[in-house]
């Protein structure tokens, strides 16, 4: 498993953020909630379904802080990694990527979310 994956901008599709969309940066959103499912994987992780919305031009690197055996996997097909990373594309239009996280239960999930202007942590609810 590669511990990093680009997001490639073709390979997402021009779509406005949900309104109740929860802010991870400037121009980087998830969705306000998300609900862990069957995934029917050999380590018994479950699928918490949500996309990632990045606003054109930013730039993002993605990183599972914790817990350890969290996993994101976005993109088309999206690959379960600790980490992703979005260059920044042409013009201002949000990009959506499906995808989501893998985790062993409800849980939060911490990120380090990375862009050209600052680094920060975000946290994430998983039900």
């Amino acid at each position: 498993m590669a511990d990093v994956v680009e997001l490639l901008c073709e390979e997402s599709d021009l779509a406005e953020p949900p309104s109740d969309g929860q802010a991870l940066a400037d121009g980087v959103l998830v969705p306000g909630s998300f609900s862990a499912q069957e995934a029917g994987r050999n380590d018994g992780l479950l699928f918490a379904k949500g996309g990632l919305w990045v606003q054109g031009d930013s730039g993002v690197r993605l990183a599972v802080v914790s817990p350890s055996e969290a996993l994101v996997a976005w993109g088309k097909p999206g690959r379960a990694v600790r980490q992703v990373v979005v260059p920044p594309c042409d013009g201002a239009d949000w990009r959506v990527w499906p995808g989501g996280f893998y985790v062993d239960g409800p849980v939060t999930v911490d990120l380090s979310v990375e862009t050209a202007q600052k680094t920060t942590t975000a946290s994430v609810g998983i039900a």
